[in-house]
This record gives C-alpha cells, sequence and structure tokens, in this order.
C-alpha cells in the first residue's frame, strides 16, 4: 500500500530499518532456545520445555520492550539516526517515517509473542498451520490497509494500526489452536515466569553467544545506515530525481523477504528432524536427516531462485511500484516549490524518475537473488550447527563476518561511490562478501562435532 502513497516506500523503509534491528536480535533467541526446545521435546519432558518457552517469551517481549520505548517517544531522533542525518530527505517522508515509527513500535511487542508462537508450532512439526497463520496474517493486514488507505483516505501511519490488528488476530488465533491441539504447549501467562534453575543455566550459558549474535545484528542494521550515507538523496540516477538507497531498498527488501520466508518457514524442519532425535541420544539418526534436510533446502533454494529471478525481471514493467515515489517527486516540485532544471518539464522528470526508478529496483534485485541458493546453504547449516548446541560457535562466525562485511560495504561506499559505480552493481558487489561467509560456514561444519545432546552434555 506504501508504494501508492507519496514518499511512502521510503517513508517505511526508514522506519522498518529499526523494525528488522529488533526482529535480528529477537531471532538470536530464538537460534539458542531452539536448540534446548527441540532436545526437551524429544524427550517428552514437558514442564521442562513449557519453561523453556515461557523464558523465550519472556525475552522477546523484553527486547522489543527495549526498542520500543525509545521509538515511541524520541521517534525523530531516531530516524536521522538510522537515515546518517541526511538532511536532504523531505520533511514530508521524515514526518510520516516519525508518525508511523512511533505506532509500528507499539506493535513490537506484539510481533514478539505472535513471533514466538509461530517458532513454537513449527518447531513441534506444525508448519502448515504456521504457515495458514502467516497467511491470514497478510490478508487482514491488507484489508485493513485498503479499508484506511483506499476507503477512508488515511495517512501513512495507519498502515501501523492494520498492523496492530493483524498480530492482535495472529496471536488469538494460534493461542486458541495451541490450546485445542497442542495444550502442553499452552503460554499460561499467570505462569510464565516459572523457570526452573536447570532452564536458566541451559540458556544462560549461552549468553556470550547471544551477546554475539546482538552484536552481529546491528552490523546488519549498520549496513542500512552506509548505504544512506554512501547514496543518500539525488545519488542514484540524476540529482534532481531524488532517488537515494533507501528509495530502492524499501521496495527491494520487500521482495525479497517475501521470498525467503518460505524458506524460514520450512527451516523450522532442522528442529524436528535433526533436534528431537538428538534430544532421544540417537546422533547417527540426526547426521543423516542433516544431510538430507540439507540437500532438501538446497533444491528449495534453487526453485525459489529462479522464481525470484524470473519476478526481478518483471518489475521493470510494474509501473505502479513507482506511483508513491512520483508523487514525492512532484509535490517536490509543484507543491514546495522547487527550481525544476533548465530546459526541462514536470513530465519529463517524471517519466526520466519512472525509468531509473524502476531500472533500480530491477538490477538491485538480480543483483540479490542470484544469490539465494548460497544463502539457503549456509543458512542450513548455521541453523544444524545450533541445534546440537552449538550456538557459540556460529555466533562467533556471524560476528567476524559482519565486522567484515561492513568493512567490505564501507569500502564500497567509500571507494566505489567515488568512481561513479551505479548503486545496483555496488549492491551487487556487496553480496560477494557472503562467498566468505559460506567457506567458513563450509570448514566449521566439517571440522566440528555438531551433534550433542545439550539437555546432558556440557557445551
Amino acid at each position: 500500500m506504501a508504494i501508492n502513497l507519496s514518499g511512502g516506500n521510503e517513508s517505511l523503509a526508514h522506519a522498518n530499518a529499526w523494525t528488522e534491528i529488533q526482529l535480528e536480535i529477537i531471532a538470536a533467541t530464538t537460534i539458542i532456545g531452539t536448540a534446548i526446545f527441540s532436545q526437551y521435546v524429544g524427550k517428552k519432558e514437558w514442564n521442562k520445555v513449557k519453561e523453556v518457552i515461557n523464558l523465550r517469551m519472556l525475552l522477546s517481549v523484553g527486547i522489543a520492550l527495549i526498542f520500543a520505548i525509545p521509538c515511541i517517544f524520541f521517534n525523530d531522533f531516531m530516524i536521522r539516526v538510522i537515515s546518517s542525518f541526511d538532511d536532504h530527505i523531505s520533511q514530508n517522508v521524515r514526518n510520516n517515517a516519525n508518525e508511523y515509527l512511533r505506532i509500528i513500535a507499539i506493535s513490537w511487542i506484539l510481533n514478539a509473542w505472535a513471533f514466538t508462537l509461530q517458532m513454537i508450532i513449527r518447531e513441534k512439526n506444525h508448519g502448515f498451520i504456521s504457515l495458514f497463520t502467516s497467511l491470514l496474517t497478510v490478508i487482514v493486514n491488507i484489508i485493513f490497509n485498503s479499508i484506511f488507505i483506499y476507503g477512508l483516505k488515511k495517512p501513512i501511519v495507519f498502515l501501523a494500526y492494520s498492523t496492530i490488528i493483524s498480530l492482535s488476530i495472529e496471536i488469538i488465533f494460534l493461542s486458541i489452536w495451541i490450546w485445542i491441539k497442542e495444550r502442553v504447549l499452552f503460554i499460561n501467562i499467570f505462569k510464565i515466569f516459572k523457570i526452573s534453575k536447570e532452564i536458566f543455566q541451559q540458556f544462560f550459558k549461552r549468553l556470550p553467544s547471544f551477546i554475539l549474535f546482538v552484536i552481529a545484528s546491528l552490523t546488519i542494521t549498520l549496513r542500512f545506515t552506509l548505504w544512506n550515507l554512501g547514496y543518500p538523496v539525488g545519488t542514484i540516477g540524476n540529482h534532481y530525481l531524488r532517488i537515494s538507497a533507501a528509495t530502492i531498498l524499501g521496495l527491494t527488501g520487500m521482495f525479497f523477504n517475501i521470498f525467503w520466508t518460505t524458506f524460514e518457514s520450512l527451516s523450522a524442519t532442522v528442529a524436528v528432524y535433526i533436534g528431537n532425535e538428538l534430544g532421544n541420544n540417537k546422533i547417527d539418526i540426526a547426521k543423516r536427516n542433516a544431510k538430507q534436510l540439507q540437500g532438501f533446502h538446497f533444491v528449495l533454494a534453487i526453485i525459489m531462485g529462479l522464481i525470484a529471478l524470473i519476478f526481478a525481471f518483471t518489475t521493470q514493467y510494474m509501473s505502479f511500484l513507482s506511483e508513491g515515489y512520483l508523487k514525492e517527486l512532484k509535490n517536490y516540485y509543484e507543491i514546495n516549490g522547487n527550481e525544476i532544471p533548465n530546459g526541462m518539464n514536470i513530465e519529463q522528470i517524471l517519466e526520466e524518475g519512472k525509468s531509473i526508478f524502476l531500472q533500480n529496483i530491477k538490477n538491485s534485485l538480480l543483483g540479490i537473488v542470484v544469490f539465494i541458493p548460497m544463502f539457503v546453504w549456509f543458512v542450513s547449516r548455521n541453523r544444524i550447527i545450533s541445534i546440537g548446541g552449538k550456538t557459540n560457535i556460529v555466533a562467533l562466525i556471524e560476528l567476524l563476518i559482519g565486522i567484515f562485511q561492513i568493512l567490505w560495504l564501507l569500502m564500497i561506499v567509500l571507494g566505489l561511490t567515488r568512481l561513479n559505480i551505479i548503486f545496483a552493481w555496488s549492491y551487487f558487489i556487496f553480496y560477494f562478501s557472503d562467498i566468505v561467509k559460506w567457506i567458513v560456514y563450509e570448514i566449521v561444519y566439517c571440522k566440528i562435532d555438531w551433534a550433542k545432546n545439550v539437555t546432558i552434555n556440557q557445551v
């Protein structure tokens, strides 16, 4: 919906950068919690399973609150930070981003609860219910977005209200389903603080890995800031088109996440087919399942990559994607009274802007989707190694590679941009850094004994 509103895509790109940060950190708790959860499920120690769920939920909601509070009360400053204090961003985009961030931050608390419920039912081998619920949430979100934006003609901030409504429905649906079908997993909020010393120890002896994951997550967020630093407003295409990295990455990230969500839904099978076997001390079966799942994920990645590749080529012909950008560009010249370049009229600027905008969406998508099979391969290695309890090793890899990728991006931002390398090429070159990540995970997977029962072994 945001693509149809003036500056909508760019506004949401800045605000949702903070959404991505806290989600990455919450995902870190999942990587640690999944190994413990799945192995206790394998042993059928349901009291311990409930305690693991309680602690995962408390950690997720706590992280969401830590980020939500400053984004609610200091939203303007948070937007300025994430946009690298770029003063060329239009006031309309900044205002929309500020208002949206203040409300969407409230939804993070609901999202933390829903995310944890989703992961639990996936890890209990109910992937279809997870997928159905995700689709239901998306449909409800679209319906309310349409009502607010097209029916009631409300501003961008109402997209955040739609998110709150859809997440509330998701939590209610999942809670009812768990109560009916998997009552042993149901979260009793009056007993949510009931966590044994053993479970605390299982989690907090992995505290160093969690801290490393958090720092690694922050390096991912820093990328968005650096892209904005390297390609601020007016540096993609001619300066009068006012296209920045945020203008492009908002849509590119949205489309890529749609494809990636499919894999994330299926990657929970690692917990079911490997973690449960490890919990039962069936180490050889767990290792065999790991090989089979790695192959399945790779085949899935090839299919996903081909579909995403075809989709990327078609985006250049999706004129509606540029509607919000063109409205903002037109307002900049006609309503705000900024000077039109000599020898041009507004129609020429809009036509050129549309062409450059869509070309960059297509080219930046192409620059990332070609790496999907490699992404899926090393993320599968990551999940498999983690499920065996080697979260400290995985966290250290993520941190070191994250730092390396920041340095790689700095080289691009400070070096290639001075050579007038177009944004899409810079974006493509950046993802070559993931080849190093792939190599490191292959070496670690082959060299360490990752298959451990964490419920009885010390890690």
